[in-house]
């Protein structure tokens, strides 16, 4: 198995940055094809072209560790939360073009202030990390894995988007998504009431349709 940084097995969690930032997180699930499509030229590309100038990438336990090497914008910090005195936040690089700084880490006592605090958050499908997101206002695509048996993740994702919640996506349509449906990063958004766990099992008619009818009895209340 490939070595990962040592950096990366502290496992801090980073103070949340000012300015417009992107959160992705892919929470305990194995989902190296998002981190992937995250570390595109494309990708980091569009972000910065939103006004996006920071991206923080929550990698979880995926052996596949993000190194941005195609992605000429990209400077990842050695630590998550450093930033270089040599060339803080939202600079350009010596040629004059806007750059993209990336931190990881791989997990968190809490990523609530992320989420909070995000101009965009890209997680995968589950339905925890869903609901957390919705719970604090933040902005979300949804990216299903596709490579999970009886996979909810997809229909969930297609059900809140037709209610008007999210925005989904596939891996390989991530940045043609970016492109077309996000609108230029924005800071400050509504709070959120507090939303108790859902159980799933207690959820009138089940699968997607009824836990989004949850989502969506609470998101209109």
């Amino acid at each position: 198995a490939a070595a990962s940084p040592e950096w990366l097995a502290a496992g801090s969690m980073p103070e949340a940055p000012q300015g417009p930032f992107a959160f992705v997180t892919v929470g305990t699930t194995d989902f190296e094809e998002l981190l992937q499509a995250v570390e595109s030229e494309q990708v980091c590309a569009t972000l910065l072209r939103k006004g996006i100038t920071r991206l923080i990438v929550q990698i979880g336990s995926n052996r596949f560790v993000p190194t941005f090497a195609d992605c000429p914008s990209a400077r990842v910090l050695a630590a998550p939360g450093a930033s270089p005195a040599s060339q803080p936040h939202g600079s350009a690089d010596p040629s004059g073009r806007p750059t993209l700084h990336v931190e990881l880490f791989r997990y968190a006592t809490s990523i609530d202030a992320y989420l909070r605090g995000a101009a965009l958050v890209i997680s995968h499908g589950g339905a925890g990390s869903v609901f957390e997101s919705l719970e604090r206002g933040a902005p979300l695509i949804v990216v299903a894995n596709e490579r999970l048996m009886d996979n909810h993740q997809v229909e969930l994702a297609r059900e809140l988007e037709r209610r008007g919640h999210v925005i989904s996506a596939r891996t390989s349509t991530l940045a043609v998504v970016l492109s077309s449906r996000l609108p230029d990063a924005q800071r400050g958004r509504p709070e959120r009431p507090s939303l108790t766990r859902y159980n799933l099992e207690d959820t009138p008619g089940g699968g997607a349709a009824g836990v989004a009818a949850k989502i969506d009895a609470f998101l209109s209340g």
